[in-house]
C-alpha cells in the first residue's frame, strides 16, 4: 500500500507506535478508503474472532464501509460490539496531550479485531468512528486530533468509564508487520493513565500489565491472556 504523504510516495509498515516518521504521518491526506476495505463475510468472521464465543456469537457485529462509517452486519443480543479497527486507532506515543501517528498507523493491512463491553461501546468505540470517518474523508491527524478534543469537550465524546474493556483475542489480527498477531491480550481503558508511573519502565511486555497511549484520554492497561479465542496458546513473542 502507497500513499501520498506531503508531496512523497512512502510505503507504509512502520513498525508499533514508532515515533519515526510521526511528522510525515501528521500530513497524511486523501486516504484510499478501498484500500481499508475487506471482504463483508470476512470482516464478520474476524470480528467474532476477538472475543470469547460466550460473547461473540451473541454480540452486534460492525464492518467497514467506503464512506468511512462502520455500519451493522449482525444486530446481536448482548451489550458486546465486535469489529475490526484499522491502523490509526492503534498503539501512538501522546505529545503535549495529543496522539502522534506514524505511518505505520496507516498500513492497509493492519487489523485489530476488537470486542467491546457496554461501557466501551458508550466511550471509546464512538472515538473509532468518529476518527475512522475523518481520515477516510481527507482529514489530516492534526484535524482529527482537533475534531477529537472538540467532540470532548462538548460532550459528542465520552471518556471511558471504570469497567470499560475490550477482548483481543483473534488468532488472526494483523497489529503490524515487525510483530503480526503478538498475543492475545484483554484491554482495560484507564483514561490518563501513566504507564511508567503505575508499571514500571520495561515498556510492552507479557509478564506484567503495560500501558499504551499512557497520559491520553484513550489510555489502555493492557494484560496478555494465556489463548487465542480458537484455543492456540499465546506464543508470548516479547520475552
Amino acid at each position: 500500500m502507497r500513499v501520498c504523504v506531503a508531496g512523497l510516495v512512502v510505503v507504509l509498515g512502520a513498525g508499533m507506535a514508532s515515533s519515526a516518521s510521526s511528522a510525515d504521518a501528521q500530513e497524511v491526506r486523501a486516504l484510499d478508503a478501498e484500500a481499508y476495505l475487506m471482504d463483508r463475510r470476512e470482516e464478520v468472521s474476524l470480528a467474532r474472532s476477538a472475543g470469547p464465543d460466550a460473547v461473540s456469537e451473541d454480540a452486534t457485529i460492525l464492518v467497514l464501509t467506503s464512506a468511512g462509517e462502520y455500519e451493522v452486519a449482525s444486530r446481536g443480543s448482548n451489550e458486546w460490539v465486535c469489529f475490526v479497527g484499522r491502523g490509526w486507532t492503534g498503539p501512538a506515543p501522546i505529545r503535549d496531550g495529543r496522539r502522534v501517528l506514524s505511518d505505520g498507523n496507516f498500513d492497509a493491512d493492519r487489523r485489530g479485531p476488537q470486542c467491546f463491553n457496554g461501557l466501551a461501546v458508550q466511550s471509546v468505540l464512538e472515538w473509532h468512528r468518529l476518527t475512522t470517518r475523518l481520515f477516510l474523508t481527507g482529514h489530516t491527524a492534526e484535524q482529527v486530533e482537533d475534531r477529537v478534543a472538540e467532540a470532548l469537550d462538548s460532550g459528542d465524546l465520552s471518556i471511558p468509564k471504570s469497567g470499560a474493556m475490550s477482548y483481543m483475542l483473534s488468532a488472526r489480527q494483523q497489529l503490524n508487520p515487525r510483530v503480526g498477531r503478538w498475543n492475545p491480550h484483554y484491554m482495560f481503558y484507564t483514561p490518563y493513565a501513566d504507564g511508567s508511573a503505575l508499571y514500571g519502565t520495561r515498556g510492552i511486555t507479557t509478564d506484567l500489565p503495560f500501558v499504551t497511549d499512557g497520559g491520553g484520554p484513550w489510555a489502555i492497561t493492557t494484560v496478555v491472556a494465556p489463548a487465542f479465542s480458537d484455543g492456540t496458546p499465546a506464543p508470548f513473542l516479547s520475552r
